[in-house]
């Protein structure tokens, strides 16, 4: 009996043992996929990351590009306004002088109508 309890213990310890090598194998198989998972998880994120750098640069590019043509539309505007206001003067100009035309050929040499003076 006692070399049957032996056995039986020695088969329980070999079980167990077998038990504890199939879960230190399972253990080591959760563990490298794990890993995996990680190691793909850096690799996203520095993806990410050097996307995002590619994106902050561009974004910086396009911001340069928006002043540079605000600047050209401030340009744009100060030149057109600037000709416009030349052309109204020129236009002012132009109607002071007709007016000077026909109250000369209106009145008497060297008289003015007081109602047609310009200032």
């Amino acid at each position: 009996m006692l070399s049957e309890e032996r056995d039986f213990d020695r088969r329980s310890a070999q079980s167990d043992v077998l038990k504890a090598k199939l879960e230190v194998k399972e253990q080591a198989q959760l563990a490298e996929g794990l890993r995996r998972q990680v190691d793909k998880l850096k690799r996203e994120g520095m993806r990410s990351t050097r996307q995002a750098e590619r994106d902050k640069r561009e974004i910086q590019l396009l911001n340069a590009e928006i002043e540079r043509l605000n600047g050209e539309v401030q340009r744009f505007f100060q030149t057109g306004v600037r000709d416009f206001i030349g052309i109204i003067e020129k236009a002012r100009k132009k109607s002071e002088q007709e007016v000077e035309r026909i109250t000369s050929s209106l009145s008497p040499k060297g008289v003015v109508p007081a109602s047609a003076s310009v200032h």
